[in-house]
C-alpha cells in the first residue's frame, strides 16, 4: 500500500489511475499552486495544469481513492 505525492498530470488518465491503484496506491496528495488557471499553468509550466488536476480529482473520486491536496 502506498500514497502518491504529484503534481496531477499524468493522473488525468483514468486508466493509469486505475493500474496505480491496482499496483498498490490507496492515497494521493496533489499539489495546487493557484486556483487561477493561467497562474497554475505558469508555476508548472504546464497551460493544462489546472484543468489536468480537475480530471484528476474527478478520477480519484469515481475510483474511490482518497485525496489530499497540498496547497503553497
Amino acid at each position: 500500500m502506498a500514497r502518491l505525492i504529484t503534481n496531477g498530470q499524468k493522473l488525468a488518465d483514468a486508466d493509469y489511475m486505475a493500474d496505480l491503484i491496482a499496483a498498490g496506491v490507496v492515497r494521493l496528495n496533489v499539489s495546487l499552486h493557484s486556483c487561477h488557471a493561467d497562474v497554475q499553468g505558469f508555476i508548472t509550466n504546464t497551460p493544462d495544469s489546472l484543468a489536468n488536476i480537475d480530471k484528476t480529482l474527478k478520477n480519484a473520486a469515481a475510483l474511490g481513492l482518497p485525496v489530499d491536496i497540498n496547497t503553497t
